[in-house]
This record gives C-alpha cells, sequence and structure tokens, in this order.
C-alpha cells in the first residue's frame, strides 16, 4: 500500500479544523474510522511523516472531501457543512438526511 507525503503540519491542521465543523474530536475520529489515537497526535508532533493511501482515503471519506482537499492542494474544496448551508440553508441539517441527498447526487452522477 502506498503513502501520501504532504506538509503533514497541513494536513494535522486541516483534519482538526474538520473535526471542529463536525463538531467531534481527533479522538472521536480515529475511534469512528478505527484507526489509533496515535495516527493524528503523531503526525501533530512530527513523530509521523505520513500517512498510508488507504488511512488519507478514510479520513477524506468521512468528511465528504478529496484527498486533495484534505492535503491542502485543492484551494476551492467544499466541505459537508458548505454544502448542507447551500442545500438547506443552514449546516444544521441531521446527518441522515445530509447522507440521503449525497447519496441520490452520486446517483444522479452515474446516469
Amino acid at each position: 500500500m502506498g503513502s501520501i507525503i504532504a506538509n503533514m503540519g497541513t494536513l494535522y491542521e486541516n483534519v482538526t479544523f474538520l473535526c471542529t465543523q463536525r463538531g467531534i474530536t481527533p479522538g472521536k475520529l480515529c475511534s469512528e474510522l478505527g484507526m489509533p489515537r496515535s495516527t493524528l497526535s503523531d503526525l501533530k508532533s512530527g513523530r509521523k511523516q505520513h500517512l498510508t493511501t488507504k488511512t488519507a482515503c478514510s479520513i477524506a471519506d468521512y468528511f465528504g472531501i478529496s484527498v486533495d482537499s484534505l492535503l491542502g492542494r485543492d484551494q476551492h474544496a467544499v466541505t459537508d457543512a458548505d454544502l448542507k448551508a447551500a442545500l438547506f440553508g443552514t449546516s444544521d441539517v441531521p446527518d441522515e438526511t445530509y447522507q440521503e441527498v449525497r447519496r441520490y447526487a452520486q446517483y444522479l452522477m452515474t446516469k
């Protein structure tokens, strides 16, 4: 499995920003994705200099963004909160409702 090398300070900051937007802690993110909490704490401290492609993809998928956005390569990234606000007029939308809209959008894209 490959690794994605990036400015890990930026990556860690991006992850914590996304966690804050979602109202969760980085520890909860790790727990929900089934990855060790040390994954992010090692990035923060500089003990770790890479992520596996699988881990980066899991984190990006969790937040509904691209890996490029997660790595800070896409300066015009649209977050889930942005989409919720655009679609519903508020980012305070139940996740089930939002996920249903996302599934429908993905379905439409396959047609």
